[in-house]
């Protein structure tokens, strides 16, 4: 397997689409920080392959970058020399997809879109399933000692993938099944040749019967053109007695449909009493309609005394106002009665109030003259109380004056004391300002008090003079009111005078509508009668036209006698049109009916003799008479042709026995050499000598690499278990187990060179290598000598790739195809140079 290119999106660190392309390079180094995704681009190209990587079997979503819904990742391959491309889609949410392609006439053709099927295929292309591939091929990170410490069936099992030999296995069972086929050939042919001897006594037997049964096959057919001219003569008289029967029939269901004597005597009376009873009807109602002319004439000549109905109306409107009107006017009369007592009322209320205004004018004045009393004594005796208080204020300062010494109000040297006086009357003066003042709001309160009054009494006056006012404008209304109903009054009278007549137009108005009511009770009565008279006719032609409907559906069914009998009758619905077609029906049907049953009886006749005829053909036949001659002289010919093919399939046997005989010599001779082919291919056999074989080749060769990389102290034992050989401490023999972990990466790196050679020598299907870390447990020293044997690996081989992963800065000295990687802050790799080949 040679890789061409990778392409990988959403797959671990890798969030964008990303492309690596191994075509035309050899060593290829993959080199960056730890965590910039290294590992991950081998990974991916086992996961392409086999679904999986080395470390995530199962949970392959976790291999989703964590920003990602989906992952990508498809490898184009080539094996032999034809292209491949595996692609694997994985999804958080939804079906995965996995197609494998294969590359024809420069187009990709799908040969498999299933997970499992698209993993077989690439074990079958391969050669080897995923444990095979991780410990020969894909030396994963922390895995390296895979092939190394894996038991002796592990370790036959990576070699059969990597040579082939499991084509072996598959010799085996192809072996095993033609063998199984020779065996089940012979058993068929010896069972055959012990059954000759049977088959040539039942042959003879079996000539006898076919020589009866072609004479019994011609006489049953010529038997059966006398039968079959029979069956036509038995047809022929089944048909016309069955016509003849089916004609019977339908003229006796006929015979129900003819209508009873009595019944269309009753339907012709019926038509008679009919008839009378409109004639009578129709008297009755010319004669109601005559009076109810009369009372409708008596109607409208009231009517046109009073004017019509709507001068009636009119008068009714008029009287109804009038009445209205009376009413207005009584009730405006009162009105105007209760308005002159109500303006008496407010004149009186307002010459009260008037006086009561003057009054409180008077008081108001006199309190104002107590206020200007009071506030002229509040004065006073502020005054007073002002002049104490200076007198004290000298006192104070007389005593605190000295001769000789400044003047605590006005600094200046004091040079006589001022003369002594008494001590004024302090409280005294206090006293008559707070009565004063008390004296003063007493007065101002009685003030406001009287200036309240006045106003509160000044403002009913003037309520009461409006009141005065508004009662006598509804004096005035009330009068006026009376006015105008007296003026409607007569006029409504004089407009219900010239309608009614003279008199109470109440009482004129009810003497009319009496009347009116009697002509209209009148002509009621008489249109009820002309009515009746009417609906009396209607019922006369309802009769009649029930009897006519009964004529025409008598005349209808008759019409559809004549229509099944094929007569034709005389058109018309009357009794005796009617009563004539009836009767020619019915001698009609007759007449049919008994042509028709002398029909049937010849028929039968007929028939009978025909079965007859019949019988006796079978029974001479020795055949029974419900046995099918078609059917019989059919089963003795096919009975004929089965017993001569079978006479001639034991002709042909017997004749192949010499064949057979030599057939079975032939088979002897494979089975034995199928046999001996099955047993040395097995495990035990020809294939352990040559994995035995293998083992040691690969062992001694991996010893010689692992002895320079070791710069000289291991080599691998001679008896292919892979023991290791210390040189340094007098070969002892050691296992792989007790290396140091940086002697196992040597020891696994000497497996691997050893093992490309090997293939590379045979032509094998090694063409890749891919190797993830492991150097960093090495010495300079040791890592020179790795990487030695690495170069030599791709040395030589054009088509062989490569691809090593490693942190270490002597990668980059190295090796001179690198793919460097970098992140970001966030984790995401980051492609610095080498995706592409250079």
């Amino acid at each position: 397997m040679r890789p061409r290119e990778l392409v990988l999106r959403g797959f671990r660190s890798y969030t964008d689409e990303t492309t690596f392309t191994f075509a035309d390079r050899s060593l290829i180094g993959i080199v960056g920080p730890i965590g910039s995704g290294k590992s991950s681009i081998l990974d991916a190209v086992a996961f392409a392959l086999y679904g999986k990587t080395p470390r995530i079997a199962a949970d392959t979503k976790s291999l989703i970058n964590q920003r990602s819904d989906s992952l990508h990742v498809s490898l184009t391959f080539e094996v032999d020399g034809v292209v491949w491309r595996v692609q694997r889609v994985l999804r958080r949410k939804g079906a995965s997809a996995h197609t494998l392609y294969r590359l024809e006439d420069g187009d990709y053709a799908e040969v498999a879109d299933k997970e499992k099927e698209v993993t077989a295929q690439v074990e079958a292309l391969l050669g080897m399933d995923f444990e095979t591939f991780r410990r020969s091929v894909l030396l994963a990170q922390n895995q390296f000692a895979g092939f190394l410490e894996a038991t002796g069936t592990d370790r036959n099992k990576v070699l059969k993938g990597v040579f082939g030999f499991e084509r072996l296995d598959e010799m085996r069972e192809a072996a095993k099944g033609r063998l199984d086929r020779l065996g089940g050939r012979l058993q068929a042919l010896m069972e055959r040749r012990a059954s000759a001897e049977g088959d040539r006594v039942l042959l003879a037997t079996r000539q006898v019967e076919l020589t009866a049964a072609d004479e019994r096959a011609a006489a049953l057919a010529a038997l059966r053109g006398s039968v079959s001219q029979a069956d036509d003569l038995i047809r022929e008289a089944e048909t016309r007695a069955a016509a003849a029967a089916k004609e019977v029939a339908a003229l006796d269901l006929l015979v129900d449909r003819f209508p009873p004597p009595e019944t269309t005597e009753g339907v012709f009376a019926e038509a008679d009493a009919a008839a009378g009873a409109l004639r009578v009807a129709e008297e009755s109602a010319a004669d109601a309609d005559s009076r109810a002319a009369a009372a409708t004439g008596a109607l409208e000549a009231a009517l046109a005394g009073i004017g019509g109905r709507d001068a009636l109306d009119r008068a009714a409107d008029l009287v109804a106002a009038l009445r209205a009107a009376v009413a207005d006017r009584d009730r405006e009369q009162i009105r105007s009665a209760e308005s002159a007592g109500a303006a008496a009322e407010a004149q009186a209320v307002h010459a009260s109030a008037a006086a009561a205004v003057e009054d409180a004018v008077a008081a108001a004045a006199s309190a104002r003259d107590s206020l200007t009393g009071a506030a002229l004594a509040e004065d006073e005796a502020r005054r007073a109380l002002h002049a104490a208080h200076q007198a004290d204020q000298v006192v104070v300062i007389r005593a605190g004056l000295a001769v000789g010494e400044p003047c605590p109000v006005c600094t200046q040297l004091v040079t006589a004391l001022p003369p002594e006086i008494g001590a004024p009357a302090l409280a005294a003066a206090d006293e008559g300002v707070a009565l004063a003042i008390a004296g003063t709001a007493a007065a101002r309160n009685a003030d406001t008090a009287a200036q309240t009054t006045v106003a509160e009494r000044r403002t009913a006056a003037t309520a009461a003079a409006e009141r005065v006012e508004a009662t006598r404008a509804a004096v005035t209304a009330a009068a006026e009111a009376v006015a105008k109903a007296d003026a409607v009054i007569g006029e409504q009278t004089a407009a219900a005078v010239s309608i009614l007549g003279d008199g109470d137009p109440a009482e004129r108005l009810a003497s009319m509508r009496a009347a009116l009511s009697d002509a209209e009770t009148a002509d009621r009565a008489a249109r009820q009668v002309a009515g009746a008279a009417r609906a009396a006719v209607d019922a006369a032609r309802t009769r009649r036209d029930g009897a006519a409907g009964s004529l025409a559906g008598l005349r209808n069914d008759l019409s559809n006698l004549a229509g099944k009998l094929g007569v034709d009758i005389p058109p018309g619905d009357t009794a005796e049109v009617v009563e004539a077609s009836l009767r020619t029906l019915r001698e009609e049907w007759l007449t049919r009916h008994t042509a028709a049953d002398e029909a049937r009886e010849r028929a039968n006749h007929e028939l009978e003799a025909g079965r007859i005829a019949r019988v006796e053909l079978l029974e001479g036949a020795g055949l029974a008479a419900s046995d099918d001659i078609v059917e019989v002289s059919t089963e003795a010919a096919k009975e004929a042709t089965r017993i001569g093919a079978e006479v001639r399939l034991l002709e042909g046997r017997l004749a192949e026995l010499d064949a057979l005989g030599a057939e079975e010599q032939a088979l002897v001779a494979a089975s034995g050499l199928l046999e001996r082919l099955h047993t040395d291919l097995r495990p035990s056999g020809f294939l352990e000598y040559v994995l035995d074989e293998r083992r040691r080749s690969l062992a001694d060769l991996a010893g010689v690499h692992f002895e320079m990389l070791s710069a000289g102290r291991y080599r691998f034992s001679d008896d292919a278990e892979f023991n290791v050989v210390d040189l340094n401490a007098a070969d002892l023999v050691r296992s792989a187990a007790s290396l140091s972990g940086g002697e196992t990466f040597l020891a696994s790196l000497a497996l691997a060179l050893a093992l490309a050679e090997i293939v590379a020598r045979e032509g094998g299907r090694l063409d890749a290598f891919f190797l993830d870390e492991g150097f960093g447990s090495l010495d300079s020293e040791h890592l020179e000598l790795a990487m030695d044997g690495i170069e030599r690996l791709v040395a030589g081989h054009s088509d062989r790739v490569v691809v090593v992963v490693s942190h270490l800065p002597e990668m980059r000295d190295r090796v001179e195809d690198l793919i460097v990687l970098d992140r970001d802050d966030l984790g995401v790799t980051r492609v610095v140079s080498g995706a592409a080949a250079p």
